[in-house]
């Protein structure tokens, strides 16, 4: 694990998810970030793994970005959502910023008593034997030669967690499936913890992670998890990668061979999506259907819709060309 004050510029987040990269990385008291309007962006470019881009010298390309896969926990006494339309970014705060970093409330919570933060305290002097003796579990039970069972398993989990928040027999919304992804690890983790013979009690780990979803379903951030507008802030980041790795093209490039697995085209005022590339949401990385991902998109008013007289080809920006027509 790794343990760091967040009295840290946006930029150096970038060395902090480095340096806790595929481990725990605790990051203490979101408000005293030195620039909290570049919380936002700090925050989606921890989800997605990877820092800006940045310049190497005149002329010579962009620099290589950093890569990272930590677990993060962030702690602070007011909410994601608060802590960054403070700084003035009302409009960056998004669903999806809750399903990566879900709030969880400890208002009313038990006290912790003088003798227990005491044991606690000890950490300070006594640490660092519980992670390779789990690492150790995990390959000598052969659990890392196992990576499909591994993910089943996790999977499995986020289903148990996310049926919790609805009805028997009811369809699990896109957003409260992303978000039960945080908790599913966590149990998991937890379980494995416990199989490991590092922890003692395995229900108390599975009604703590199942709390924690609680608290956070229960919330407002929670609550706009729920339904097809869940949907939308997955739908961007799938955008954004699409156009990373050269799927979805300027509609000046349409002609261009080299674009073979391409989705669609952008311009300066709409994206083209091509309806068989995407017509099945989950190779998006997307919870849900179509349908519902365009109720979302036409309920903001996104959709362009056409009309049984439209002829679609016709109203396609001129630079697309396809099938001999444009």
């Amino acid at each position: 694990s790794a343990f760091f004050p967040m009295n840290n510029t946006a930029n150096a987040m970038e060395d902090l998810c480095t340096i806790g990269s595929e481990t725990l990385l605790c990051l203490d008291e979101i408000g005293a970030l030195n620039n909290k309007r570049m919380l936002s962006d700090a925050l989606f470019n921890v989800a997605l793994g990877s820092g800006k881009g940045r310049k190497k010298g005149r002329d010579a390309g962009l620099a290589k970005g950093a890569k990272y896969r930590p677990f993060v926990m962030l702690s602070n006494e007011r909410t994601l959502r608060v802590e960054i339309e403070s700084a003035g970014k009302r409009g960056d705060y998004r669903t999806g910023t809750s399903v990566r970093f879900p709030d969880i409330s400890v208002t009313g919570a038990a006290t912790v008593s003088q003798e227990a933060i005491a044991r606690l305290k000890k950490a300070n002097a006594n640490f660092g034997h519980a992670g390779p003796a789990f690492i150790r579990y995990l390959i000598e039970a052969g659990i890392v030669g196992d990576v499909e069972a591994l993910k089943a398993r996790v999977s499995a989990a986020e289903v148990e967690i996310a049926r919790t928040a609805v009805g028997d027999g009811a369809a699990i919304p896109p957003g409260t499936m992303r978000a039960a992804e945080v908790f599913g690890l966590l149990l998991v983790a937890g379980e494995l913890a416990c199989e490991a013979g590092l922890i003692p009690a395995r229900a108390a780990v599975h009604d703590a992670v199942l709390e924690g979803f609680q608290r956070f379903m229960a919330s407002g951030e929670g609550e706009a998890t729920k339904g097809e507008a869940s949907m939308l802030d997955g739908f961007r980041s799938a955008l954004t990668a699409a156009q990373g790795r050269g799927a979805l093209v300027p509609a000046a490039e349409a002609g261009d061979v080299g674009h073979q697995k391409r989705i669609g085209w952008f311009t300066d005022e709409h994206i083209i999506l091509d309806a068989e590339a995407v017509k099945n949401v989950s190779e998006l990385g997307l919870n849900g259907t179509l349908d519902g991902l365009l109720k979302a998109l036409c309920d903001c008013s996104a959709l362009v819709r056409r009309t049984e007289k439209d002829r679609t080809h016709d109203r396609l920006p001129g630079e697309v060309v396809f099938s001999g027509k444009a």
